[in-house]
């Protein structure tokens, strides 16, 4: 058996193959090329990226703050100055045209508008952090869709027990199996793997050897007890003989 997998060039979006050869069952598998971004257009979502970093670095320090009532608390907790602290709400009430903080030398007091901006702020924290751990857990674990297609005869013989075993493992992946003689083209058909006999030589695909199968001659004890046993190949051709058509296999006698 073999697996197979195209791999692109991701740049020129042109497939270089690699196949499998002789009687080996092959699994074939699509990925999409990547995309091109231009220098400009990458340059400007890092831009974006960095602004959005300072903004939730921001809303850490606002949230720390007034959750101690003062900027050299806060500061010592996050492992920062207070002057990066004093700057981070700085920024925040320019943005939003309005005083976070009640500041005197006595003490660090939310305005009306800080105690509304601290609720939303906390529950923004809260649910990048709630995300990350999702994330996290995906990372982990396969989710999603997988479409899978094979010949008839692997229903029985393969499927049954490995889909199972599989599912099992993966709980969180929904597995969409197509059993069919005919061939079918992964991208036109929206495959992502195909288990395949024999040889697997198409542009764009990347093959990788599963098992063996092997095809064998069986007659039974009835049939040679009336026909005689061959005992040379060339004999064959006086036999009668029940042979599996399949596209991969070689349909001589």
């Amino acid at each position: 058996m073999s697996v197979a997998t195209p791999e692109v060039d991701g740049c020129a979006g042109q497939a270089k193959a690699q196949a499998a050869t002789g009687w080996d069952l092959t699994v074939q598998a699509i990925y999409p090329a990547p995309g091109l971004h231009s220098a400009c257009g990458l340059n400007c979502f890092r831009d974006a990226q960095e602004e959005q970093m300072d903004k939730l670095s921001a809303l850490s320090m606002f949230v720390a703050t007034a959750e101690h009532g003062s900027f050299s608390r806060a500061a010592e907790q996050l492992g920062k100055t207070p002057s990066a602290l004093t700057k981070a709400v700085g920024h925040l009430e320019a943005e939003l045209g309005t005083r976070l903080f009640e500041r005197s030398t006595r003490r660090l007091a939310l305005t009306e508008a800080g105690g509304l901006y601290l609720e939303t702020a906390r529950q923004v924290l809260e649910s990048l952090r709630e995300a990350g751990e999702e994330i996290g857990q995906l990372q982990h674990s396969l989710s999603g869709s997988l479409r899978l297609t094979a010949p008839l005869a692997f229903g029985p013989a393969f499927l049954n027990e490995a889909c199972a075993a599989f599912i099992a493992e993966h709980p969180l992946l929904k597995l969409h199996v197509s059993l069919s003689d005919s061939y079918v083209e992964l991208v036109e058909g929206g495959f992502d793997l195909a288990l395949r006999e024999g040889r697997s030589d198409l542009p764009g695909m990347i093959v990788k050897p599963l098992a063996a199968n092997r095809s064998v001659l069986c007659a039974s004890p009835a049939y040679l007890a009336r026909c005689g046993t061959p005992t040379t190949p060339a004999q064959l051709l006086d036999h009668q003989a029940l042979l599996y058509q399949h596209a991969a296999l070689d349909h001589r006698w």
